[in-house]
């Protein structure tokens, strides 16, 4: 099972999304993608800077939107961010708050996170994550 970053669903929305994701996205069941709440909150953020913001909102809600499952920052993710917190800070690599989130919901869930950023997500320890932008993990 998948949960998707932020940078999925806007690459999805761009005019020219990756190819490589799209072709990853139609082999993966409805019933394995997921996302996160701090994912929407960080998609509609982004969308209400956007020029072309109607547009956007258009496709997001009526087309990415309702192909979500979408996965709360419950209490076991919640021990799982305080825990990552923790450690990351110790070592002098802390993450942003929204990341810890999501990366924490991942773990709780025992999912594989899909993002571009790797960079980020690979310094939380036992998270698998994976770049379906480029194709590579």
């Amino acid at each position: 099972m998948f949960i998707f970053d932020t940078d999925i669903y806007t690459n999805v929305m761009r005019k020219i999304p990756s190819e490589t994701l799209l072709n990853r996205l139609k082999k993966v069941p409805r019933r394995d993608q997921f996302t996160t709440t701090i994912t929407i909150g960080e998609v509609y953020y982004g969308l209400m800077k956007a020029s072309n913001r109607t547009r956007l909102l258009k496709l997001f809600e009526a087309v990415l939107l309702p192909r979500a499952t979408i996965l709360p920052f419950d209490f076991s993710a919640a021990k799982k961010y305080g825990e990552i917190r923790s450690f990351l800070e110790k070592k002098g690599t802390p993450l942003a708050h929204a990341d810890l989130q999501i990366a924490s919901i991942a773990l709780s869930m025992n999912m594989t996170l899909i993002t571009g950023n790797l960079k980020h997500f690979q310094r939380v320890p036992k998270l698998t994550v994976e770049n379906w932008l480029k194709g590579g993990k």
